[in-house]
């Protein structure tokens, strides 16, 4: 059993009667602390599976991630560094779909399409902006006109290593008759 949003009373109570419970009986109970819980959450439950609310990527009636396509990767972003993640986009009218989060405290976040053909112009899909876990996920999407990619760049500039949860897809357009 998983229990997450408790009330401070419950952690006095836990206090009270642990001593008379076995260490079976314990390890059958863990308590998420709010600011914890979506890492508590991904020690047992996969991140597609947990509902965006506590820090997961399901949603209702989510059409874009289904099946095969809801896989989640992670990245690790180390103290005082920046890293990169890139969604290519090989194909001009193809759109793209991304979600992304990140466990921990506040990192520096942007997105920008960058074209294949030097003689593009980089477009800016969002300006830096500070995400923090308390947030929950983000979603967004682009729709290129040309072949390029989509770059993510996730810049710590905290004392602590990141966790950063991430899926994407590419939806194309289907031609119109």
């Amino acid at each position: 059993m998983i229990f997450i949003n408790v009330p401070f009373w419950y952690y006095a109570l836990n206090a009270l009667l642990s001593p008379f419970l076995t260490q079976r009986t314990k390890s059958k109970f863990v308590v998420a602390r709010p600011a914890k819980v979506t890492e508590t959450l991904l020690k047992y439950i996969p991140a597609e599976e947990i509902p965006v609310q506590y820090g997961g990527f399901k949603r209702e009636n989510d059409f874009d991630f289904y099946g095969d396509d809801s896989a989640v990767s992670e990245l690790f972003v180390k103290a005082g560094t920046s890293e990169t993640i890139e969604i290519p986009a090989p194909e001009a009218d193809a759109t793209l779909v991304w979600d992304l989060t990140v466990l921990g405290w506040e990192v520096n976040y942007k997105e920008e399409f960058v074209p294949n053909d030097e003689g593009s112009y980089t477009i800016i899909v969002q300006k830096a902006k500070k995400m923090g876990s308390n947030q929950g996920p983000l979603r967004n999407t682009f729709r290129s006109n040309e072949p390029g990619k989509v770059v993510l760049t996730i810049e710590n500039t905290s004392s602590k290593k990141k966790k950063v949860l991430y899926r994407h897809k590419t939806k194309k357009q289907c031609p119109s008759f």
